[in-house]
């Protein structure tokens, strides 16, 4: 009952809780090195380092909020709101590859950035991880390979 104080129900409660974890993690000052960059080699390559950093971060709840989902229409549009803000910011990493005229030819800046989201959910990171045990650096190293070789124009050589 105390919830319903200080939060309009449970659904508001894991969304002040997700965006709590964002500014405990300083969201802001950790993409502060991906938003450097200064092409899109690096850009992708900082972006699979935050993601590694990030996503152990805020695994427990997101798993929680994915968890209480099904069946709570409330969590589930609260649920709702933080793909849109992370689908934002994929979109920025596509437009900047855009721009940089580095985003090969196949991809819209739309299709980037729904695919840079898929590819960065804390679902895929769970599973190679913590159910397949990669070490932080194998996922560095295979997600800054597949974002770069399927996004880049002229990706690096491996």
């Amino acid at each position: 009952m105390v919830v319903h104080v200080h939060f309009d129900g449970r659904a508001d409660l894991l969304l002040q809780l997700a965006r709590y974890v964002d500014e405990k993690n300083d969201i802001r000052g950790t993409l502060a090195p991906v938003e450097a960059a200064q092409n899109g080699t690096e850009l992708l390559a900082r972006l699979a380092g935050f993601l590694a950093d990030y996503n152990p971060r805020i695994h427990a709840v997101v798993r929680m909020s994915d968890t209480l989902r099904h069946g709570d229409p409330d969590i589930e549009q609260a649920w709702r709101d933080r793909p849109l803000a992370w689908r934002a910011g994929s979109r920025q990493v596509g437009a900047r590859l855009h721009v940089w005229k580095e985003l090969a030819p196949e991809w819209t800046v739309e299709t980037a950035r729904d695919w840079i989201t898929a590819m960065s959910s804390v679902r895929l990171w769970e599973e190679l991880v913590m159910d397949l045990a990669w070490s932080k650096r194998k996922f560095v190293k295979h997600m800054t390979t597949n974002l770069q070789h399927a996004l880049l124009r002229d990706p690096p050589v491996r």
